[in-house]
């Protein structure tokens, strides 16, 4: 594996310790099931990205206000992350300890990671097939529920129009038995 500089030179080398300390952050316990949430995850990926590409930056031997200039983000995201004031910072401060001691990222980790995510990706898709499946199924019971409705309005005109019927026909027999015993 190439040695990550942890005292980068130049923008390769920003670049490489900034991927190592997001990977690092990302391969955390901590932020594992964070970055599982389907909602939640990006925004923990994007900050988990701002505060390692602030820490490769500082690395570099840039000032917080060169480093948000350079990363075109607020001078208080930097500073925050660069603090630990933010999850995010903490986390990749923590890397960062952990890249200085030695430690660098578990390739077989990142790969049953990357795999895992796949999987997710793959279950996300097939549950929103299934929730449009669902709607199309609701969508299918409002028209049953509206042709029930109807047949009920139905039954009772049915029963109205019987109970006409019922007083026409009294009505005519009346009338026959008036004509016929006449």
């Amino acid at each position: 594996m190439t040695r990550i500089p942890l005292h980068p030179a130049n923008r390769r080398e920003v670049k490489l310790l900034e991927a190592a300390l997001l990977v690092s952050a990302v391969l955390d316990p901590e932020i594992e099931s964070l970055i599982r949430d389907p909602l939640e995850g990006s925004a923990w990926l994007e900050s988990l990205a701002a505060a390692a590409e602030a820490k490769a930056l500082e690395a570099a031997g840039l000032s917080p206000e060169e480093a948000a200039r350079e990363s075109g983000r607020s001078l208080l995201s930097v500073e925050a992350h660069l603090s630990g004031r933010t999850k995010a910072g903490r986390l990749v401060l923590k890397a960062y300890e952990r890249l200085s001691a030695g430690e660098e990222p578990d390739p077989l980790r990142l790969h049953r990671c990357c795999t895992e995510a796949e999987a997710l990706r793959e279950e996300n898709r097939r549950l929103v097939e299934q929730l449009s499946g669902c709607e199309e199924l609701r969508r299918e019971a409002e028209k049953l529920k509206k042709l029930h409705e109807e047949a009920r309005g139905l039954e009772n005109r049915l029963k109205e129009l019987d109970e006409e019927l019922r007083g026409c026909r009294e009505r005519l027999e009346a009338v026959r038995r008036a004509v016929c015993s006449e």
